[in-house]
């Protein structure tokens, strides 16, 4: 057998006279495997020697001509081999200019044809090559599909590194969000709505065990919920996103997708309306979302706020070239918005509405009333007391505008310091009529003032000297009014403290 000879000639790259007598060998012995592989590197000679011409065709041709020998799988070596000639020629293809769909097809039918070892560098690599090349288009499933996610090594999970130094997200996260945004619903040639309904369900618990095992990933969780919207699913979608939500909820169209969890709720979708115009974006990339809060302001009747961001509207569209929608048009012929006065912006009305929307990432934590026990109106500071008797304090400035002591306030606690400081996620104002009669009692009687401090008790309620002062109150005077029960860390026990007197 002339096998020796042929590696020589090919190695010497004489590959003409080598393909020469591995033909002739080949035709003599076509069911031999010695002369299939004697063959087949011959053509894999010829299909490096494409790839540093960048000669696609010819490429694609002796790959062909090398899979037509059906060569057994176990051929790991020479398959594995002809992946990394397939990476070295697409990328070089995609550096030199951009792929015709053809191309793309061309370099796919080629390479499906082998069986390379799984999972591997190489098989990694390949799906590197075609993610790039299929990204954003509808090949790209059947090309995932025929790869198999199943065949990801550990690496492939990890965060890469770009040249620069800057992080990337992993492969497999990048191949997820891909799959998933081409699964979702999208008008087709025809004018119809293309969505398959099942495959997206199949998906969704590939999704979901891909984010079980990497919490670390942000945007399948997003994905996810799109995927949930679209099939309907309406309870599961706030799980699904909130993780993502919490860490981008800077982002406008975060907010966007939250509305659309909330379909007939229109005070919630006004909120998150309100939130994602607050967050930081070009104007140019907020125009949707303004157009999409114009019909809850004028149903609202907040008349000069619509009429505010329509003109914005139309100003971003104009400087953009735009088209001006009949609905924009239409608005501005409209009486309510000749009599409306355009305002400079609408900032202060959407952060009176957007701690309703920030309430929605937090809803995973479980809500407790408390009890308002002290306030600093100056620096905006309270004090408050549960119903188990922990205390602690908070800023409530962002949320409220005015509290009161005795006022019950329904709270999700986001951080809680061992000095009693509280960061909050969500604060209003509720009610809680046993939280109430607990730390809060009426007292009427004669009080007894103290003449070196000046404070005074009606039995066991303390009536602090400032309250005597402010009221002119004398001994033995009758005084009527509500205190609240606190603790005294002096004496370590609770007491009654006055905080209204009636005049």
């Amino acid at each position: 057998m002339p096998g020796k000879e042929i590696k020589e000639l090919r190695q010497s790259g004489q590959l003409e006279k080598a393909l020469e007598l591995a033909l002739a060998e080949y035709r003599q012995e076509p069911d031999n495997i010695w002369t299939k592989r004697n063959l087949s590197w011959v053509y894999y000679e010829y299909a490096k020697s494409n790839c540093a011409t960048a000669t696609l065709q010819a490429f694609c041709e002796n790959l062909q001509a090398l899979a037509e020998l059906q060569l057994p799988e176990d051929e790991k070596l020479l398959f594995d081999n002809i992946g990394w000639l397939m990476v070295k020629m697409g990328f070089a293809l995609m550096k030199e200019r951009e792929l015709q769909p053809e191309e793309k097809e061309q370099l796919f039918v080629a390479v499906k044809a082998f069986h390379f070892s799984k999972p591997s560098q190489v098989y990694s690599s390949l799906f590197n090559l075609f993610h790039k090349i299929y990204k954003d288009t509808d090949n790209y499933l059947t090309f995932a599909d025929w790869w198999g996610f199943e065949n990801f090594r550990p690496e492939d999970y990890a965060e890469e590194k770009m040249p620069n130094g800057k992080p990337m997200i992993a492969l497999v996260e990048q191949a997820y969000i891909s799959y998933a945004k081409l699964l979702l619903p999208r008008q087709n040639i025809s004018g119809g709505i293309a969505f398959n309904k099942e495959r997206a369900t199949a998906f969704l618990s590939k999704m979901e065990e891909l984010e079980k095992n990497h919490p670390e990933y942000q945007y399948p969780s997003f994905y996810r919920a799109k995927l949930l919207l679209a099939l309907g699913d309406q309870n599961n979608v706030l799980s699904a996103i909130l993780p993502f939500a919490k860490k981008k909820q800077n982002a406008f169209w975060v907010w966007q997708i939250l509305s659309e969890a909330f379909p007939s709720e229109g005070d919630i979708q006004f909120a998150c309306y309100c939130k994602g115009l607050l967050c930081p974006a070009p104007d140019e990339m907020t125009v949707n979302l303004r157009t999409q809060i114009v019909p809850l302001l004028i149903e609202r009747k907040m008349w000069n706020e619509a009429r505010t961001e329509i003109d914005k509207i139309i100003e971003v569209r104009k400087s953009k070239n735009w088209k001006i929608s009949d609905s924009l048009l239409s608005y501005q012929r409209s009486e309510w918005y000749r009599s409306a006065s355009r305002k400079r912006d609408n900032k202060f009305i959407y952060k009176e509405y957007a701690p309703t929307a920030e309430a929605i990432l937090f809803r995973d934590i479980p809500e407790e009333n408390v009890m308002v026990s002290h306030l600093n109106p100056d620096k905006k500071m309270l004090n408050f007391i549960t119903s188990d008797g922990r205390n602690g304090f908070f800023k409530y400035d962002r949320f409220l505008k005015k509290v009161a002591i005795g006022d019950i306030l329904r709270v999700r606690f986001q951080k809680r310091e061992e000095s009693g400081f509280c960061q909050l996620a969500t604060l209003s104002k509720g009610e809680d009529e046993i939280l109430h009669k607990q730390y809060i009692k009426h007292f009427k009687g004669k009080i007894r003032i103290s003449k070196t401090n000046k404070f005074g008790f009606v039995e066991d309620v303390f009536i602090m000297a400032n309250l005597c002062e402010k009221y002119t109150l004398s001994d033995a005077d009758l005084v009527e009014g509500e205190a609240i029960k606190s603790f005294d860390k002096k004496k370590k026990q609770w007491g009654w403290r006055a905080y209204i007197i009636h005049s």
